[in-house]
């Protein structure tokens, strides 16, 4: 994946297909680390041990046989001298956290991120998103704040949030 906006697509999809329908997705940078966190209220790991979720040969899936997702983030974080969790949360759900240095050069841009939080609350109307992200003084989304508009407002809001922290 090229940059951060892919992999909190590729990621939040995992949420959604857990059955989740309130996801927290940050991406902040303070000093010398970045910070992405995911936590949703899907299924969570079911059985699973953190480690097998984080191999990109174990998957639940019956469509295919491997999950690149997970494996890719945690190669990226030891490319950039960081570290990755995978925990469940109480009483559901699944909590990632992964953290990268910051001046790191493997570390990817973050990318459209702007495309990726309007792709994500558009298409999941039945998902609460609470997004925080930027640098220092990130930004926070919740699509709840956003219930009632139409699309177009719905989309201007989000370019304008996401751009402000950029």
């Amino acid at each position: 994946m090229n940059d951060f906006s892919l992999h909190i697509l590729d990621l939040t999809e995992n949420s959604l297909n857990a059955g989740a329908d309130d996801i927290i997705i940050s991406l902040v940078t303070k000093g010398a680390k970045k910070a992405l966190v995911i936590v949703d209220n899907g299924h969570g790991l079911r059985g699973i041990k953190p480690q097998e979720a984080l191999s990109p040969f174990y998957t639940t899936r019956t469509t295919r046989r491997v999950g690149f997702g997970l494996g890719l983030l945690e190669q990226l974080t030891q490319l950039c001298e960081g570290w990755i969790k995978v925990v469940s949360a109480k009483p559901q759900g699944l909590v990632l956290v992964s953290v990268f240095t910051a001046g790191h050069w493997d570390l990817p841009p973050d990318g459209d991120m702007a495309s990726s939080v309007i792709t994500l609350v558009l298409a999941n109307p039945q998902c609460r998103f609470r997004i925080n992200y930027g640098e220092n003084n990130p930004i926070h989304i919740d699509s709840n704040d956003l219930d009632g508009l139409d699309y177009s407002e719905k989309i201007r809001r989000l370019q304008e949030a996401v751009s402000s922290s950029q």
